[in-house]
């Protein structure tokens, strides 16, 4: 999710936890956001070695 801070915006995980600084522009938050998304499903659809 995508936050507005004072200093700009911030991608902040389902449990409040910040990915990011607080310092991106808009653009760069959503850029952000998708690759943590990304991210995640890789990680998810791994198959253990």
């Amino acid at each position: 999710m995508i936050v507005k801070t004072n200093q700009g915006y911030q991608v902040v995980s389902a449990e409040g936890k910040p990915l990011t600084q607080s310092n991106l522009t808009k653009e760069e938050a959503i850029k952000r956001q998708y690759q943590a998304e990304f991210f995640k499903t890789c990680i998810k659809n791994q198959k253990p070695q």
